[in-house]
């Protein structure tokens, strides 16, 4: 049997995970916060905006 994964919400947050890791990062070295996690946050709060 095959399971849908993707389906899941881990599993969609993951393929966004994915996506933004594959944008480059051309700030500065000396950056304090990975682009992927500054990403992810503001996902989710534009998720959370949408909520409401």
């Amino acid at each position: 049997m095959k399971l849908r994964t993707h389906l899941s919400a881990d599993g969609l947050f993951g393929l966004i995970r994915k996506g933004f890791e594959e944008i480059n990062d051309f700030r500065s070295s000396s950056r304090g916060i990975v682009l992927t996690d500054a990403l992810m946050s503001a996902f989710a709060m534009f998720s959370l905006k949408d909520q409401m």
